[in-house]
Order: structure tokens, then sequence, then C-alpha cells
């Protein structure tokens, strides 16, 4: 049935390119500022028209409104041509002694065309239903993939630019105290805040990988 095949295709082609986006994000999120950024409205846009399964259920939500018009439509006529006491040497039918011409039509029992036509109306509604629920979906992952990349990139940035002052602070304060001007532990200090910077960059970039391959 259509529904349950709509089912079925749902979690891995939402996880691909939910994926997909996420590489995609994380790349145009935490470029430099002279870069574009890719604003949430233009990630929700990617995915309403580069996205699989949204292709699919949309595709399949037409197909099903089209076979709604097919159900209440009567069968089309078929049309015969008979050819009688045609020659034997002969393919041609207008040499024929006689020709008949037949048009058939079937007649369903009554009530038949608008059962037929009521349930795929409500298969069409399932489909539709289906449809919205896979967009509404997909576009809340996409929004949650968003403000996780975005928030763990800006994390990564802070990090970078407190590493980077805590290693220019620890020069300074080296070179005071070479000069006997600064206290022993400032150097150690600066050191130790600058190591824990890093290790937090670590940590948050294997963040970010896990976000990627979710």
């Amino acid at each position: 049935m259509v529904i349950n095949r709509l089912f079925l295709l749902k979690k891995s082609r939402t996880n691909l390119f939910v994926s997909g986006l996420a590489i995609c994000l994380s790349c145009l999120i935490s470029g430099p500022l002279s870069a574009h950024t890719l604003t949430l409205d233009e990630a929700l846009k990617l995915a309403l028209e580069n996205n699989p399964q949204i292709a699919g259920v949309k595709n399949e939500s037409k197909a099903a409104h089209a076979r709604v018009r097919q159900a209440y439509s009567p069968e089309s006529p078929e049309f015969e041509v008979e050819a009688e006491k045609t020659p034997i040497s002969s393919n041609d039918v207008s040499n024929a002694m006689s020709i008949n011409y037949k048009i058939k039509q079937t007649i369903p029992s009554p009530g038949k065309l608008i059962n037929e036509g009521r349930a795929a109306g409500n298969e069409a509604k399932s489909v539709k239903n289906i449809e919205n629920q896979t967009v509404l979906q997909i576009l809340a992952e996409v929004k949650k993939t968003y403000y996780d990349l975005f928030l763990v990139n800006k994390k990564i940035q802070l990090n970078l630019q407190n590493k980077s002052l805590f290693s220019l602070y620890k020069g300074v304060a080296e070179t005071k105290y070479a000069s006997n001007t600064a206290p022993f532990d400032d150097p150690v200090k600066a050191s130790l805040e600058e190591s824990a910077s890093g290790v937090e960059i670590e940590m948050l970039k294997q963040e970010k990988e896990e976000l990627l391959a979710q």
C-alpha cells in the first residue's frame, strides 16, 4: 500500500539528507566572516527543494489525488472493427464484403464509482497528511541540526580566541617574570588556561563530529 511504503522510506532518507545538510551547514556556518553565512531560512529552503523524501511524498500525494479522478470515471469505451468475407489474398479491410463498427461501453454497477472514488479520496487525504508530517519532521530536524552546529562552532571560535589571548599573555608574563617584574605563577596560570582552552576545543570538535555522524 502507498502509505506503508512511505513509512518504510522515511527514516533512511531523512537521516541521509540531514547528515549531508549538516556537513554543508558546518562549512558555511563556521566559515570566515567574509564568507556567506547560511541562514536558517536558506537551510530550510534547501531542505524543501532538495530533500529526496519530501520530493517522494509530494509525488505520491500528486499521484494519489490523480487516482481520485480516475476512480470516479467510468472505463474508456472500446472501439472494434469487424471485416467479413475478406479475400484470402488480400489484407486490405476495404476489400471485405461488409465492415461492422462497434463501440462498447462497460456500465458499472450502481454506486461502484462513488464507492471507489470515496476510497481513493480517503487514501489521498492520508497520503497528504503523511506529506505534511514528513515536511514538518524534516524541517524540525534541520532546525535542530542548524542550531546545534551553530552553537558548537561559536564555542570553538570563542575558545580559539581565548587560547590565542592566553598564549599572548603567557609570553608577556614570561618576559616580565624574566625581568623580575611579574610573579612566578603568572606564566603558569596563563599556560594552564591556554591548555584548558585547547582541551575544550578538542572536546567541541569531537561533539561536532558526532553531530555530523548522526
